[in-house]
């Protein structure tokens, strides 16, 4: 659970900095994102980072925190607030 609980803490600071490097450590390369409006998933930290930049336009002091998370077995379920 420390490890989840630790992933998640980056995942949360990479989400509020859009820091290149931690998008390199904590986005798989072959994750995909679907996206209203796009024809096709992004891929991977680049496709990440691209709706980052997509939130930012709209909202450029966006910040997220967590308010809850749950684990049982290996899933996981994070509730976050978004402000901006």
């Amino acid at each position: 659970m420390e490890t989840t609980r630790e992933f998640f803490k980056l995942f949360v600071q990479f989400i509020n900095t859009a820091d290149d490097n931690l998008a390199q450590q904590l986005i798989s390369p072959v994750a995909k994102f679907y996206v209203p409006g796009q024809a096709e998933p992004l891929q991977g930290p680049k496709g990440y980072l691209m709706i980052i930049s997509m939130m930012r336009s709209g909202f450029p002091d966006i910040q997220w925190t967590i308010e809850d998370m749950i684990t049982e077995n290996e899933k996981v379920a994070v509730r976050f607030t978004m402000r901006g």
